[in-house]
């Protein structure tokens, strides 16, 4: 009777605990708005961030006009990528680049 309590008792922790891993797991693939985190939003920003040193043209500065930090540093002129240069997110050679950037640009 003992054993058969202890195996019940197993399989309902395993059980368990089998549930919280996979709940985890969903929990650290995707945000309530259905956003990636993790290292697929980390490629998405590293993207965004190519594109912006690639044509910066096409990239509204509102650094200057920013009065809320909720709004984004540079947002682009047609699609509605948006980039802020306090992201933890961002790649490490961001602050370079941006600093090699003639002002205006």
């Amino acid at each position: 009777m003992v054993i058969a309590v202890c195996i019940r008792r197993i399989i309902l922790d395993s059980r368990r605990l089998g549930y919280l891993v996979a709940c985890s797991r969903r929990a650290i693939a995707t945000t309530s708005w259905g956003g990636m985190v993790g290292v697929t939003a980390s490629r998405q920003k590293e993207k965004l961030w190519r594109e912006f040193f690639s044509d910066p043209s096409q990239w509204w500065d509102c650094r200057p006009e920013k009065l809320n930090v909720r709004y984004p540093d540079f947002k682009h002129k047609k699609a509605q990528g948006a980039l802020w240069l306090g992201d933890g997110q961002n790649p490490p050679w961001v602050g370079e680049k941006l600093a090699a950037l003639p002002p205006g640009t």
